[in-house]
């Protein structure tokens, strides 16, 4: 199913930014906030416990499927992925198919 929204992150812990568990085909991610996001791929339910293996999200930074998955090459299959911010104000922009 499509999913197009802006995600207001959990201050200090991983926020779901896909839909559980669906086939990505597509995907869209954009730093919508004023500080630095981590972005992460998962393989399952359990999300990430720390930063190691996170590529860092600029402000007004977008980066699209293609990308995400050349970030995430040691992730095969990846099903779910993460945003994590050290402040409570940040979001992004996720569109993804």
């Amino acid at each position: 199913m499509a999913h197009n929204d802006t995600i207001h992150l959990i201050q200090d812990d991983w926020t779901l930014i896909s839909k559980s568990g669906e086939n990505i085909t597509a995907m869209r991610v954009q730093n919508v906030g004023e500080k630095d996001v981590h972005i992460m791929a998962t393989v399952g339910e359990t999300p990430p416990s720390d930063l190691d293996g996170s590529t860092l999200l600029k402000p007004g930074i977008a980066i699209k499927k293609d990308d995400i998955a050349a970030l995430f090459e040691g992730v095969t299959g990846a099903t779910r992925y993460y945003a994590y911010s050290s402040s409570k104000d940040d979001k992004v922009s996720v569109d993804h198919a």
